[in-house]
């Protein structure tokens, strides 16, 4: 890979730490995000066949955090009221998590492919897909939404918590009265 190519997805991976959700080592050699943590955990590279399978990887997972509850809040990525989401909304945020980190891929110039489990759910989705002619509207805004966020981290803009924002609206509220 060239240098330029790995220092735009190094500089990528300190946006992503900085302004949308903390990028931490794991020992378990298994990426996946913490929706409770609010963090993302990445095993070191030589646990990846090569380097476009661990930016692939790095895309989905910092994907997925753009779906915290506090951020996009994506049926998928939320509980409600104490219970884990269905099959269903799961299978639709990762086919969110796999079009959108293939966007990213592809603006970082690196191939973009499914994942193993991912290959698994493809007959799900076309049958989804073809039963509901709305969804493909849903996931496109979902995507969109997801790469908004993405690019406003890029941009150095930090991606708040709503509640944060929240707060500071109250209280410019307050002042005001």
């Amino acid at each position: 890979y060239e240098l330029g190519q790995r220092g735009a997805i190094n500089a990528f991976k300190d946006k992503m730490n900085e302004n949308l959700t903390p990028l931490r080592r794991d020992g378990s050699g298994v990426a996946h995000y913490d929706s409770g943590k609010d963090a993302l955990y990445m095993p070191n590279q030589n646990n990846f066949e090569n380097y476009s399978d661990y930016v692939r990887e790095l895309m989905r997972q910092v994907v997925s955090a753009t779906g915290n509850q506090q951020r996009l809040s994506r049926e998928g990525m939320v509980m409600k009221n104490g219970k884990a989401p269905s099959e269903d909304a799961v299978k639709k945020e990762r086919l969110i998590t796999e079009i959108a980190s293939g966007v990213k891929m592809l603006e970082l110039g690196l191939p973009a492919r499914l994942s193993k489990d991912s290959l698994s759910m493809v007959d799900y989705w076309t049958r989804e897909l073809k039963g509901d002619p709305c969804l493909i509207d849903a996931i496109e805004s979902e995507v969109n939404g997801a790469l908004k966020v993405l690019k406003k981290a890029e941009l150095g803009e930090k991606v708040e918590y709503a509640t944060d924002q929240h707060q500071r609206e109250t209280a410019q509220i307050q002042v005001q009265l």
